[in-house]
């Protein structure tokens, strides 16, 4: 299991350096879709989300990376 695990840390930090136009386009797909469905949900625009997303699609942070920030800002209620 813990080769598993640290199997999928290391394709998720290797798809965020990953700087590939078809690697950015994948992160940007991505990207869309979920903020089409946050959008259908209500979404309102996050400055620090969007800036968050851009780093991602850039593969300058990886997708835990993203998850951690956002967990973060709204666990401490910023």
């Amino acid at each position: 299991m813990e080769r598993l695990v640290a199997h999928a840390k290391a394709r998720s930090a290797q798809a965020a350096t990953d700087r590939s136009p078809k690697a950015v386009e994948t992160r940007r797909r991505a990207i869309a879709q979920a903020t089409a469905s946050n959008r259908r949900a209500g979404y309102v625009h996050d400055p620090v989300l969007e800036a968050a997303n851009e780093r991602y699609i850039a593969g300058d942070i990886t997708i835990d990376e993203h998850r951690a920030e956002m967990v973060a800002r709204y666990t401490k209620g910023n």
